[in-house]
């Protein structure tokens, strides 16, 4: 014997009762407030998150080395004819020794009230909302740290103002 079919809605309306009641709470899609948008990159071990509105481009350099860098800066290029210090973000937050970045690099282009900064990466992972529920305080030296927060799955979130006036960064004019 077939169970009574139910018209349409009633069975749409019934299906939706059962999934809430599954669920132990009706879902609410304002019910987590947005800390900001990232563009989700990794270097090496590390998960970085750059806010949207300071990244310019994400691309390919050609990179110049320069043997007397400071620790945390791989080297210069230029983009349209603008030149871009590139810095090395597990070097400036004290994760070892920058990693030469090779003649051909991947690097997140970033802009503060106009002064550029290049950024090293290994990849693009894709952008990413961060919610308030989500940010941790981030590990290491309040003073010299460019993180201003991390996720619980270890994005670390670039303090854009405290990148650029990180001391290692000063003589490269960003």
């Amino acid at each position: 014997m077939r169970p009574p079919q139910l018209p349409g809605e009633q069975a749409i309306a019934l299906l939706k009762q059962r999934a809430r009641k599954l669920a132990g709470r009706e879902v609410k899609a304002d019910a987590r407030e947005e800390a900001t948008r990232v563009v989700h990159a990794r270097r090496g071990a590390l998960a970085l998150g750059f806010k949207v509105g300071a990244v310019r481009e994400v691309r390919r350099v050609t990179v110049s080395t320069l043997p007397e860098a400071p620790s945390g800066v791989v080297g210069f290029f230029q983009v349209r004819g603008q030149p871009f210090a590139l810095a090395d973000l597990q070097a400036l937050e004290g994760h070892g020794s920058p990693e030469p970045a090779g003649a051909d690099a991947l690097a997140v282009l970033l802009e503060l009230e106009g002064r550029p900064l290049g950024v090293v990466i290994d990849e693009i992972i894709g952008v990413r909302t961060v919610y308030q529920d989500e940010v941790r305080d981030a590990d290491g030296d309040p003073d010299g740290r460019v993180f201003a927060y991390a996720t619980p799955d270890f994005l670390n979130v670039i303090d854009i103002p405290r990148l650029f006036a990180h001391p290692a960064l000063k003589w490269t004019g960003t």
